[in-house]
């Protein structure tokens, strides 16, 4: 019997995980409990470094979960807030993995992104709720994956022109 036209198991495993993932990863950002989102999100994050293009529906789906850390209060993620920061490891995650695409092409995410970022900058102004590191720590986190994520941003949209001025 030739094994050479036989997938290995772990081959196979993988292939049929893929396809299972791709198919379904919009139900792991809808899903509610954010221990499983924020290992989701690693796994994401991975999986499109490989493969941007087969997941490029997260872009939106990520922008929908951050906007709704970013704009809650720490109450409302009370299980997952640290030192009255709201979800900073997903927060990070999140940032994270929409620098690996360029800024939105719908309008309408783009401006939700935007509106994410532009709450994190002024969050990051406000005097901090506790004089731990920790507070300052999980904040700073979370400001410093924005601020890259806005240079990823603006790197991509800024186009160099020639201007060749003919007199």
């Amino acid at each position: 019997m030739d094994l050479s036209h036989n997938p290995s198991p772990e081959r196979s495993g993988k292939i049929q995980f893929h396809f299972c993932f791709a198919q379904f990863h919009e139900f792991f950002y809808a899903f509610q409990h954010m221990g499983v989102v924020t290992a989701a999100s690693s796994l994401i994050d991975a999986l499109v470094k490989k493969n941007p293009e087969e997941y490029k529906g997260c872009v939106s789906l990520a922008v929908s979960r951050l906007s709704r850390i970013v704009t809650s209060s720490y109450t409302d993620f009370q299980d997952y807030t640290y030192y009255f920061v709201p979800a900073p490891w997903l927060s990070v995650k999140l940032l994270r993995l929409l620098q690996n695409y360029p800024p939105p092409e719908d309008p309408g995410v783009r401006g939700r992104l935007n509106e994410c970022l532009e709450t994190i900058l002024n969050k990051a102004q406000e005097p901090p709720k506790s004089k731990k590191v920790q507070h300052s720590n999980a904040k700073n986190s979370v400001l410093f994956e924005a601020i890259s994520l806005i240079i990823h941003n603006d790197r991509l949209e800024s186009k160099p022109t020639i201007n060749l001025s003919l007199d």
